[in-house]
């Protein structure tokens, strides 16, 4: 006689398996240009995976001057992501009604060159605390 496969082990295996690919962090890289939404950060056109980043999103944002490209703007609303990666000369504007948080941060982001927060970018550290950067602030060196 077989062994049935024991129901309950079988659905919680489901469930584990199910909730790792729903809450996974997965890579969204900008792509831009989005037909009369070409620098609009909520435009899911605008993204790899034709999705808007969110709290399980680890953001990466290249640098598109060499393209006819456009680099990223949040022009409004609260917007937040897992991690960004912002590469040597990309660009990412956060408008004076935005705000950006996120979550897990390179040590090396508010150096970069292309950071202009005119809203204002939310770092969350791991115990909860955080680090608001608000107000013109414009990152890029000269």
């Amino acid at each position: 006689m077989k062994n049935p496969i024991n129901p309950v082990a079988f659905i919680v295996i489901l469930t584990l398996v199910l909730a790792n690919a729903i809450y996974a962090q997965t890579t969204v890289i900008w792509k831009g240009g989005a037909p009369g939404q070409e620098n609009n950060w909520n435009c899911p056109k605008n993204w790899s995976n034709y999705k808007v980043p969110n709290d399980f999103s680890d953001v990466v944002i290249p640098d598109v001057s060499s393209t006819t490209l456009s680099a990223p703007v949040i022009k409004n609303g609260v917007f937040e992501v897992n991690s960004i990666q912002v590469h040597p000369n990309a660009e990412l504007t956060i408008e004076q009604d935005a705000q950006l948080m996120v979550h897990t941060i390179h040590s090396d982001l508010l150096n970069k060159l292309g950071l202009r927060i005119k809203g204002s970018l939310l770092i969350v550290a791991e115990d909860g605390s955080g680090k608001t950067f608000a107000g013109l602030q414009d990152v890029k060196k000269h």
